[in-house]
């Protein structure tokens, strides 16, 4: 999730949050993303940087791999990263598994969302609660949790406001009002625009 809800800069057109989805890469990457640690199980292929691609921004060498194994690819995101940044179906696969999949000592998105975890006394002494905080330190925590004031953590806060105000919109509006043809004349030509 490095950038999946940061899409957006300064200026842009309707303002920064409403180009959330908008990189398929991880913009300006900090590192290779090359962990020596887990290279006996996956081997980093020569020459390959595994920085964040896809909805969710897949990035490190072992994730690249556990993904390809779960997905029936064996070693092959490991071998050829840019299959999640180049092939739309891979990528989103490996956005779905890595928000379904438990990876010790990380839950799995998906339990934490849906109420499948409950935190411990100590989890609940250090903030650890159900929800949006503890979802961006399963995705991200080792870049964004714990460090103080950071502005990707306040960025990827507002933009998720924005688009859980739009999904709600689109969840209880009629299908009528959401088209342009069909929308009385006092609504807004969009939700966003009104924001």
């Amino acid at each position: 999730m490095c950038m999946i809800l940061l899409g957006g800069w300064d200026g842009a057109p309707g303002g920064r949050f409403l180009w959330g989805y908008c990189f398929v890469k991880e913009v300006n990457p900090a590192s290779d993303y090359r962990d020596q640690g887990s290279q006996t199980q996956w081997a980093c292929a020569p020459g390959k940087r595994y920085y964040g691609r896809g909805p969710i921004q897949l990035s490190y060498n072992y994730n690249y791999g556990q993904a390809g194994v779960a997905l029936g690819l064996g070693l092959e995101l490991l071998k050829n990263p840019d299959l999640v940044e180049t092939d739309p179906v891979i990528s989103f696969k490996t956005a779905l598994w890595f928000w379904m999949t438990t990876q010790w000592p990380k839950l799995s998105c998906h339990d934490v969302i849906i109420g499948n975890w409950t935190p411990t006394l100590a989890d609940q002494a250090a903030g650890r609660v159900p929800g949006y905080d503890v979802i961006t330190n399963i995705i991200n925590g080792g870049l964004e949790c714990g460090r103080g004031p950071d502005s990707r953590v306040e960025d990827r806060i507002q933009g998720s406001i924005r688009g859980t105000i739009v999904m709600k919109y689109l969840m209880l509006a009629p299908v009528t009002t959401l088209t342009a043809t069909t929308r009385r004349h006092s609504e807004p030509d969009s939700l966003l625009d009104s924001m």
